[in-house]
């Protein structure tokens, strides 16, 4: 975090993890937070977990939820949470013995339980994931577990590179929109940046993910537009490709990629050519 960052403040999240012991639930999720600060402008991304669908492979579901946990109390919430999100972070099952754990396992140190909603009854645990996440720029495979929404994901398109979320995510954003949002130190809201889309090459992916396009006349496409595009670039090629997801920060209205139009990279997805034979639905990865 830059000494010269912009301030923000999460009024939303106003509740301290440590009051929830005095509270009476059913459910319990976790919601997985980031504060990007990569292009000084501030922003929030949350993570969403793939949900196993009957049927269906951890690479072939097309379903986001929160992931959850169980306990009735601070403590059982703690400790189980803490092994759903190094899971989650490492892509490994925590180690039950402590001493073990913190001598092979960092995980924990990346994130903290900050505070929590309570809707009905289903208590929301909200876990700031911005260490763990900050300056990354994430490779997305199709056995990916955990995946960042933003906003204009959320609100707008209803879905990121065609995953959907279960209602449970929609229901809770919808009946707290405030939790979308960041405040500067004068109280004003942020705007959200829109998610935007390039094809790329294969070897120019991270590239163009860590420093934007180079082209001068590189068009910002949605998800579906992307993946056409990038049809048409490289279908008859025998190269690998992909396309990179950026975050487009407000005030820029201009859609060609010019030095005034600030960008900040989220992510990367390979498509190889075996995928392109295959039908629309399944271009997510």
């Amino acid at each position: 975090m830059s000494e010269n960052r912009t301030p923000w403040v999460y009024k939303a999240l106003e509740t301290d993890f440590d009051d929830i012991e005095n509270l009476s639930f059913q459910d319990v999720f976790l919601v997985p937070y980031a504060v990007n600060e990569g292009s000084n402008y501030p922003f929030l991304e949350f993570g969403l977990k793939k949900k196993p669908e009957l049927g269906k492979s951890i690479q072939t579901s097309q379903l986001l939820m929160f992931p959850s946990s169980v306990g009735t109390n601070k403590d059982q919430i703690f400790e189980f949470g803490k092994k759903v999100m190094d899971f989650l972070l490492e892509g490994k099952i925590a180690f039950e013995n402590v001493t073990q754990r913190e001598i092979l396992f960092s995980g924990s140190e990346e994130y903290k339980f900050k505070g929590y909603k309570q809707d009905g009854e289903s208590l929301y645990v909200f876990v700031d994931v911005s260490l763990w996440k900050k300056n990354d720029i994430i490779s997305m495979e199709k056995n990916s577990v955990l995946w960042f929404v933003l906003a204009d994901e959320i609100k707008n398109t209803k879905n990121t590179s065609l995953l959907k979320w279960e209602n449970h995510v929609e229901e809770f954003f919808s009946n707290h929109p405030e939790f979308l949002l960041l405040h500067d130190e004068d109280g004003k809201e942020y705007e959200d940046p829109q998610v935007v889309y390039i094809p790329k090459i294969g070897n120019k992916l991270k590239f163009t993910a860590i420093f934007g396009p180079q082209q001068e006349e590189e068009y910002f496409r949605d998800y579906n537009e992307a993946m056409e595009e990038g049809k048409k670039r490289y279908k008859k090629e025998d190269v690998w490709w992909g396309i990179v997801k950026f975050a487009l920060i407000p005030s820029f209205e201009n859609q060609l990629f010019s030095k005034n139009i600030t960008l900040e990279g989220l992510s990367f997805h390979i498509i190889d050519k075996k995928k392109l034979e295959e039908k629309h639905d399944n271009y997510i990865l």
